[in-house]
């Protein structure tokens, strides 16, 4: 398995894991739900083996989600708006240097 084929598998188990988690299954439970031996769940998630396409789509069926929300990007919109706060924070604090520095311009 190449390098981007390694990243692949990993962010998809991730899912899986984050998941599985985030409804309070055990990996027992999702074997059990999704049909598959509890061993070959926990290599899945363990990365000793390469999920394929027919075990993702009964890992995903088990978890009750649907493909668009399997591989949706769970963005944390706090910390997408934290940037624009620290610039904004910033513009602030240059502004209140410029107004100081012109009060102090009298005095040169």
């Amino acid at each position: 398995m190449n390098e981007s084929e390694n990243k692949l598998n990993k962010l998809i188990v991730q899912r899986i894991q984050e998941l599985r988690k985030k409804q309070g299954l055990s990996q027992d439970e999702l074997s059990i739900k999704s049909g598959l031996e509890i061993k070959y769940v926990n290599k899945i998630e363990n990365f000793k083996i390469v999920i394929t396409i027919v075990t993702l789509d009964k890992i995903i069926q088990a978890l009750n989600v649907d493909y668009d929300s399997f591989f949706s990007l769970n963005v944390d919109e706090e910390l997408l708006n934290e940037p624009y706060k620290m610039i904004s924070s910033l513009q602030g604090q240059l502004e209140k240097m410029g107004k100081e520095l012109n009060s102090l311009k009298k005095y040169i």
